[in-house]
């Protein structure tokens, strides 16, 4: 892939409910506008810092509650990169032909999250589990990387793991 000036990655953590696949957000209201912005936990890459180290430190920043020695995240699998060829905010799965160097390269990872795990995040946004089904061909209404997602993850195959509770603690609170 080409070389660009800025870069980011991002997580894509996939959770189910009810059987349907569904995808962990950032939700936060935009200042000035009606609705609400969506987007991947995850971030900006240091200079020098490696795609994985770079999310992983992002994701501890953004969401676990020991920031020093708690990493309980690991990388499954590359899905794509998305690119802003210059200064607006229009992202491409492509680099333009007429474009030599762009500014930003933003690249998604599936991301395993623990059996459990107690997010921390910023109280200035919310984490929702957006379906598949709402994000699918959705690139009007959505940032059209989230709505890239479910076609990316289609690269992988989902085991739905059910976790059932200890029959000797039912009935306990």
């Amino acid at each position: 892939p080409g070389e660009s000036d800025e870069g980011s990655c991002e997580a894509v953590l996939l959770v189910h409910n009810n059987r349907h696949p569904h995808m962990l957000v950032f939700k936060e209201k935009e200042k000035g506008k009606k609705g609400e912005k969506l987007s991947l936990p995850g971030g900006r890459l240091l200079p020098g810092e490696s795609d994985e180290d770079g999310l992983l430190r992002n994701l501890t920043e953004q969401l676990a509650v020991d920031k020093l020695q708690y990493q309980p995240f690991q990388v499954i699998d590359y899905l794509g990169c998305w690119w802003r060829p210059d200064f607006d905010d229009q992202t491409l799965p492509y680099i333009p032909a007429h474009v030599s160097k762009p500014k930003e390269a933003r690249k998604l990872f599936a991301v395993q999250l623990p059996d459990k795990f107690t997010f921390h995040h910023s109280s200035t946004v919310e984490m929702v589990a957006m379906p598949f089904y709402s994000l699918y061909d959705s690139a009007e209404e959505h940032d059209p990387v989230l709505a890239s997602v479910p076609s990316l993850i289609s690269s992988i195959e989902l085991a739905l793991q059910e976790v059932t509770q200890d029959p000797s603690l039912q009935g306990q609170s």
